[in-house]
């Protein structure tokens, strides 16, 4: 993202020195159609003293811009000496994009935050994919990047996929004033993961895949009602769940075709494209679960993710992934919620056993075009996180 610019004059002809710039930019090809970015002076070029010769500006030339282009224009309208100047030079043109580290910490810089835990925020730097975290008591640590100090990076893939290890979530529905507990764990299989939600005899389970740019999600057996659901973006299997890399406060936008089918013959139960936006709201380096139910406790490293059903709506959920666990804890605005409840030693539980669906319709499939079905709020089993 271009906001500023050099120059350097050639060897010769101070009259062929450029004095205006108009620095223009296109996605669309490099025959444009091309759009203004910005124009002006290049004072030290124009002063009354002709500049050196092979010798770079030093005024400052900076401009706003909020856009990236991949092809860009400069075109120099005036030149020093138009009336002895056949033609114009320049030796050397820079196109120059600020590097900004994170700044903007909440709780702001020397602020006293007397509590056990804190909801850490920031500015993301330029560009900045992912941002590497230090967290401790010894601010030398911290400004040297320590390995002591080092709490993890921030993509995504760090907290959505867990380790395997099983851990129980407790759960309240308030509408019917009921508490259950379901044990999960993340398991693999190829190049896909899976949340699992129930014991060893039957779990319930969503299924995620991850490349360089997105988290996928592919069919979700736990709607309920006897049903499971598979998404598909474009007709092709899977949709885009998340960016794996974003920041605090980024929206995403989801458009998935969704299939609702019966578990006991794969039956197709409703069809339908369904537009939604979810919300890195948080980050958490310590998270207390506290509410109702068990005994508190704390996890290491928490984002909170909100699912929305405009981009600037409340949020109708929101989801908490611990970093090495995945899911830890949901609530909706209808005052359900769960949260993680107990943590099991390895080897000290049998691993959940994935239920089996033997019709499960995971291949490509022709969709109608989603403009001509506008989305619908469906409620509850069919609302597609």
């Amino acid at each position: 993202m271009v906001t500023a610019l050099s120059f350097t004059t050639a060897n010769d002809a101070e009259a062929r020195d450029p004095v205006e710039y108009e620095l223009s930019g296109s996605n669309d090809g490099i025959d444009g159609p091309y759009t203004l970015i910005a124009s002006g002076p290049i004072e030290d070029f124009a002063a009354s003293t002709a500049w050196p010769r092979r010798t770079k500006t030093e005024t400052p030339i900076t401009f706003a811009n909020t856009v990236s282009y991949k092809h860009y224009q400069i075109m120099f309208p005036t030149v020093r000496d138009p009336g002895s100047a056949n033609s114009m030079q320049i030796a050397e043109i820079e196109l120059l994009a600020p590097v900004f580290k994170a700044d903007a910490p909440i709780p702001a810089n020397g602020a006293v935050h007397a509590d056990t835990w804190v909801n850490m925020n920031w500015t993301a730097g330029e560009a900045a994919v992912s941002h590497d975290v230090y967290f401790s008591d010894n601010r030398d640590d911290v400004a040297a990047g320590a390995e002591a100090a080092f709490r993890g990076n921030t993509t995504m893939a760090n907290f959505i996929v867990g380790d395997g290890q099983l851990y129980e979530l407790w759960q309240y529905i308030f509408s019917e004033n009921r508490e259950s507990q379901a044990r999960h764990q993340t398991q693999f299989e190829a190049q896909r993961f899976y949340h699992t939600k129930g014991n060893n005899i039957s779990a319930e389970w969503e299924e995620l895949w991850i490349d360089e740019e997105f988290v996928y999600r592919g069919t979700d057996t736990s709607p309920g009602d006897g049903l499971y659901y598979t998404l598909r973006d474009g007709g092709q299997y899977g949709s885009k769940w998340s960016p794996r890399h974003w920041k605090v406060g980024d929206i995403f936008e989801r458009y998935p075709w969704v299939t609702f089918y019966d578990k006991n013959n794969c039956a197709v139960d409703k069809d339908f494209p369904h537009q939604t936006w979810l919300k890195f709201e948080a980050y958490y380096p310590v998270y207390t679960f506290d509410a109702g139910g068990p005994d508190p406790i704390t996890v290491q490293e928490v984002v909170e993710l909100s699912w929305l059903l405009s981009p600037g709506g409340q949020p109708e959920e929101r989801y908490f992934y611990a970093r090495d666990f995945g899911l830890v804890g949901w609530s909706n605005n209808h005052g359900d919620f769960s949260r993680i409840s107990e943590i099991h030693e390895p080897g000290s539980r049998d691993p959940n056993l994935r239920e089996i669906i033997h019709c499960l319709d995971t291949g490509d499939r022709p969709i109608p075009a989603q403009p001509d079905f506008p989305p619908l709020p469906l409620e509850a089993p069919y609302r597609v996180k």
